[in-house]
């Protein structure tokens, strides 16, 4: 139940960034989860709690809710992108949000490799150029 509340709070104080960029946003936001995964508690909890989730349901709730969170900010700094005619309107941010935030986790949870400010810039960089997809 602590757990449970815990990440339920988590998911109640997610930073929304709005500089009026969509490139500085979209690195506000990652550089956020990587202090999560690396200043934090939950970066040595995490791992755990992911696996509890199977036979969890309300944790699963839970962190799906924080999850949920951060993605729906995601689409939002995507969509204020595309209005402000920064990004093409046919992007697909279903994928763009999963390119975002996946290299993040699989270094974090599969690779076990460190984190650091700089990679949230590589990953925006490499994503909004396109390289991620060559």
């Amino acid at each position: 139940a602590l757990v449970v509340a815990a990440a339920e709070e988590l998911a109640a104080n997610v930073r929304r960034p709005d500089t009026g960029n969509v490139r500085e946003d979209l690195i506000a936001l990652l550089r956020d989860i990587i202090t999560v995964y690396t200043e934090t508690v939950a970066g040595r909890i995490v791992p755990g709690l992911l696996a509890d989730m199977a036979e969890n349901p309300d944790l699963a709730e839970a962190i799906g809710a924080f999850l949920g969170t951060r993605r729906k900010i995601m689409f939002e700094i995507l969509q204020r992108g595309i209005s402000r005619g920064e990004l093409r309107p046919d992007i697909d941010l279903e994928l763009a949000a999963d390119m975002m935030y996946g290299p993040i986790y699989y270094r974090f949870l599969v690779r076990r490799a460190p984190l650091n400010p700089e990679f949230a810039d590589q990953v925006v960089d490499a994503v909004l150029r396109g390289e991620a997809l060559r």
